[in-house]
């Protein structure tokens, strides 16, 4: 699964897992079963143990919040980590004092250069006739939805102060 490579490069790139830790012929992080996705919290708990000022208890408290039942993180004596976790405090610096991003402030010129010639394209009559279509679009989708009076706009204690 893509998503599954996606994630371990992820965790790699960001110091706290080396290549090594995972096992290239399974799927480790997600999997779907009977069509609900599955999450393997194992590795996002050893995350919490290598991250400073995380903790297994803050990565169950942010995917579960204050749910009961959760199984209990369960420590091996591979979780701790200190060439991780001062690969993990690198990056994180290096994060947080990052003031320019190059390649994003370049897709945002880009962006801003392929809006622009596309806006120049449209002339005014095709945009008043992609007006009139989405309207006469809306209004024949509309005729066919049930008319169901909304309680939400008239009831006072909806509008909160």
């Amino acid at each position: 699964m893509l998503f599954d490579l996606a994630w371990r490069d992820a965790l790699v790139r960001f110091g706290a897992f080396g290549p090594d830790e995972f096992d290239p012929d399974n799927e480790g992080f997600i999997g779907i079963n009977y069509g609900y996705p599955y999450l393997n919290l194992s590795v996002q708990r050893v995350l919490g143990v290598r991250m400073p000022g995380a903790s297994p208890d803050v990565i169950d408290s942010s995917f579960f919040g204050t749910t009961a039942g959760v199984p209990t993180y369960q420590p091996d004596p591979r979780d701790e980590s200190p060439r991780h976790t001062e690969r993990v405090t690198q990056v994180i610096s290096k994060i947080m004092a990052t003031t320019e991003l190059p390649r994003l402030d370049e897709d945002r010129r880009k962006a801003r250069t392929g809006r622009n010639s596309t806006d120049r394209h449209f002339s005014a009559r095709r945009t008043s006739r992609a007006r009139s279509s989405r309207r006469t679009s809306f209004a024949r989708h509309a005729s066919h939805a049930p008319q169901i009076e909304s309680r939400r706009y008239h009831d006072a204690s909806f509008h909160r102060t």
